[in-house]
């Protein structure tokens, strides 16, 4: 309101102003430096940095260590990210920079001037499932068919594993992952969480998901888990990333949950053991680590993970408070995200500015819809001992699909000296 008003620009000093208020109601308060104000104009700073983004260049780009992406499918993933993150923040949905991001980036005009989902988006894993959750959050109703269409798709490109890889169902997928055809372990739990995002935002949107594929889902990951309680980035225990990917998995098993038993999940989630393990585990990696050197795509699979289970402490660490004032103390001037965690190297992936902010934005409005009927109230008791983390990771060795299928029994740990 004072924005439209003065006609100024009150974003930085947004705690200011709220602190006046409070001074003119007779209960002046210095704000700390993770308050609500604070919050806000950081994502209000980000989301005007989108926006402005779109708005002068019609698209957002993904960038790593090359350069930028001038891949079609590259371009509509970052962008619908961009789009989601604006929605979350509270742009409307008619907004010009939203327009300008559908009529471009993320669907093309065919030669009746209509919008269409492009080729090469709805075969590419991360585009297609990206695009789902843009455009429910957009419009739903408008863009059921779509929905449903890319919805068909993606669970068309899951393979014998459960797991999804990079390429969605259809010919051009089938040629490569065609069920029955390929080993069971042929996919990633990366591009498979984000296909079960897709799969849940469209059936909230009301396009409709073969239970199967769910049970499949929820299979792989229970057969992947590893003795720690955590993910790996294949289906075979050990095989690195598990900082990222334990969260991915513990958010993509509550989406299953929900996807299978409905308005019963809530109580079906708060009761799985391999969730329960995943979740102790998550806090374990947590409290030994923290965020350093976390990407920020995996700041947003935290934010997933614990709000989809109803998770707000690991023992007394509170994620989301110590995550925040991490991302506001890296925030630039021009109120974008680059890079990772503060005051480390990144040991995730590069993905430039724009995605790194709308990342960042996911994050702090804790945008994703919790399962109905649970509270975020719980707090995951987190036992020391042998599997918490102590400086490094824990010992790691190869292990074959063609092996017995008895995990084998991690080894003793090192007795100190």
């Amino acid at each position: 309101l004072l924005m439209t008003v003065s006609g100024k620009d009150m974003i930085a000093d947004v705690d200011v102003w709220r602190s006046w208020i409070a001074a003119r109601r007779g209960r002046y308060e210095v704000p700390d430096e993770l308050s609500a104000g604070r919050i806000a104009g950081a994502v209000v700073r980000g989301a005007h940095y989108l926006r402005n983004k779109i708005l002068h260049q019609g698209y957002c780009e993904y960038i790593d260590r090359r350069g930028p992406s001038r891949r079609i499918e590259h371009i509509a993933g970052a962008t619908g990210l961009a789009v989601l993150a604006l929605r979350a923040a509270g742009v409307r949905h008619d907004d010009e920079a939203i327009r300008r991001a559908l009529d471009g980036a993320l669907l093309t005009r065919n030669l009746h001037g209509q919008l269409v989902v492009h080729d090469h988006v709805a075969h590419h894993n991360y585009a297609a499932s990206i695009l789902v959750m843009a455009l429910a959050s957009i419009d739903p109703e408008k863009y059921r068919f779509k929905i449903q269409t890319l919805a068909n798709r993606i669970a068309a490109g899951q393979t014998d594993s459960g797991q999804w890889s990079y390429n969605t169902g259809g010919e051009y997928g089938k040629s490569r992952y065609q069920p029955g055809t390929q080993p069971s372990f042929i996919g990633d739990d990366s591009n498979t969480q984000y296909a079960l995002l897709a799969l849940r935002a469209a059936r909230k949107a009301g396009a409709e998901v073969d239970p199967a594929v769910w049970r499949r889902a929820l299979t792989g990951y229970l057969e992947g888990q590893d003795p720690w309680g955590g993910w790996g980035y294949s289906q075979y225990p050990w095989s690195g990333r598990e900082r990222s990917m334990t969260p991915a998995a513990i958010a993509s098993i509550a989406i299953c949950l929900e996807g299978l038993h409905g308005d019963k999940a809530a109580a079906r989630i708060a009761e799985f053991g391999a969730l329960r393990r995943g979740l102790i585990r998550e806090g374990q990696l947590l409290i030994g680590w923290g965020y350093r050197g976390y990407d920020h795509y995996a700041f947003y699979g935290v934010e997933r993970a614990c709000i989809l289970t109803g998770t707000r402490m690991f023992n007394n660490y509170d994620w989301y408070r110590i995550g925040a004032k991490d991302l506001l103390s890296r925030q630039l001037e021009d109120g974008s995200w680059n890079g990772c965690s503060a005051g480390h190297r990144i040991s995730g992936f590069e993905y430039g500015p724009d995605i790194d902010t709308a990342f960042a934005l996911l994050f702090l409005k804790r945008a994703t819809t919790a399962v109905e009927g649970m509270r975020a109230t719980g707090v995951i008791r987190c036992p020391k001992g042998p599997n918490r983390i102590r400086g490094r990771w824990p010992p790691r060795w190869p292990h074959l699909p063609e092996e017995d299928e008895k995990k084998p029994t991690p080894p003793a740990p090192r007795r100190a000296g």
